[in-house]
């Protein structure tokens, strides 16, 4: 019963997460569009960001509705993965208050709450990797709680730098340190891959999924510098990317109805 309360708890966060995120792009391309940006930029800027939005959410629907099993790290860990997924496009809050200038939320606190959760949805995709055959439900959710923990703690005692001019192109983690921490959590969830490769008796299931988290975590990696139209590109394909190989694995071994 709790672990059917947590996801749909999960799914409900999502939802409503989505509806203010849409809400927001909605606004902040209208206001765009009234001070004379092309239609064309505005659609670059904020469409994959909608997409993402749209997406992720027909994903956690799915998980939601099709999910027979309540036990691993799959049924307990995905939903509240795709909830980080969708928090993260916090990222283009920065660019709607440019043109809006009337959101409230600060730059400070946009900043803070985009590291703390960008931090935690790589550790959770480690954990997500590293938990592939555990079952035991206690030590899953003790790493949800560690994630989160050490996330909160490390988000709030790294110093913050929002006030740039590239930080309202989007948000990312400015603090040098904490740039580099992500890149070597990328570096541990590629050493990780490895190890799970070259286990003995590993299923060709397994190793499909290690890969598809590690291509999430390579996509996390990237939303932790300034936007770039490229670089936020390819981390969009590689999380869609990622997150369509997990459903299709989880349908091929018929945890799905």
């Amino acid at each position: 019963m709790k672990k059917l309360f947590f996801r749909h708890l999960c799914l409900i966060l999502q939802s409503l997460t989505t509806l203010a995120f849409c809400v927001l792009i909605v606004y902040g391309a209208y206001s765009a569009l009234e001070e004379g940006v092309p239609l064309f930029a505005i659609s670059l800027r904020f469409g994959p960001s909608f997409a993402h939005m749209v997406i992720s959410l027909v994903l956690a629907v799915m998980v939601y509705h099709y999910l027979r099993t309540t036990f691993g790290s799959d049924a307990q860990l995905m939903p509240f993965l795709l909830l980080l997924l969708s928090l993260l496009e916090l990222r283009v809050y920065p660019v709607c208050y440019l043109y809006t200038q009337t959101l409230s939320f600060s730059m400070s606190q946009t900043a803070r709450l985009y590291q703390i959760i960008l931090l935690a949805a790589i550790l959770i995709s480690m954990e997500c990797m590293l938990y592939q055959t555990e079952i035991n439900v206690k030590r899953i959710n003790t790493g949800i709680l560690i994630a989160c923990a050490v996330s909160l703690l490390v988000g709030m005692a790294v110093p913050l730098s929002p006030n740039t001019a590239t930080f309202l192109e989007g948000a990312y983690i400015g603090a040098l340190t904490m740039r580099g921490a992500v890149c070597i959590l990328g570096g541990i969830g590629l050493a990780i891959l490895f190890c799970s490769v070259f286990q003995e008796n590993v299923s060709k299931e397994t190793i499909i999924k290690c890969v598809a988290y590690t291509m999430h975590i390579v996509a996390l990696v990237l939303l932790a510098f300034p936007y770039g139209m490229i670089r936020d590109g390819i981390a969009l394909l590689l999380e869609l990317a990622s997150l369509v190989i997990l459903v299709l694995v989880a349908r091929s071994r018929r945890i799905w109805a």
